[in-house]
């Protein structure tokens, strides 16, 4: 596990937006089940990770949801477009420390992607964060 350089504590609402996309991103998109995603976010407890899915838990520290969001290929622009503006900034710090030739490719591909007829955001979306899995897992 890669900690981030800095460690922010703060804690933040998991929100019904928040859960879902991580639920949906897990199981449509990672394909992942909620041990193996709670290990790649760098040993989580499964315990925990379905108390996040679960709304049993209404906070996380927003180090916990980066690393959540990071192992499954949840996107900065995902977590924006749900108001997860801290999150998804660190998602990029993450992204930036573990990936550092990633963003000039993501930038390019996504600006490719956006101007492609007849995609819609989530498949554009789902089409860079499948490659950044695939590079994740070809390194």
């Amino acid at each position: 596990m890669v900690p981030f350089l800095s460690v922010p504590m703060q804690r933040v609402t998991i929100t019904p937006a928040l859960r879902q996309l991580i639920r949906i991103t897990r199981t449509d998109r990672a394909g992942m089940s909620q041990r193996a995603a709670a290990s790649a976010a760098g040993g989580l407890s499964e315990v925990w990770w379905r108390q996040i899915e679960a709304g049993r838990t209404p906070y996380a520290t927003a180090d916990t949801l980066a690393r959540i969001c990071y192992a499954i290929a949840v996107t900065p622009a995902q977590l924006r477009n749900i108001g997860q503006e801290h999150v998804a900034n660190l998602v990029e710090q993450r992204m930036s420390l573990l990936e550092p030739e990633a963003d000039h490719v993501d930038d390019t591909m996504e600006a490719y992607l956006f101007g492609t007829p007849g995609l819609t955001d989530d498949q554009r979306t789902a089409i860079v964060a499948v490659a950044r899995a695939f590079r994740r897992t070809s390194h």
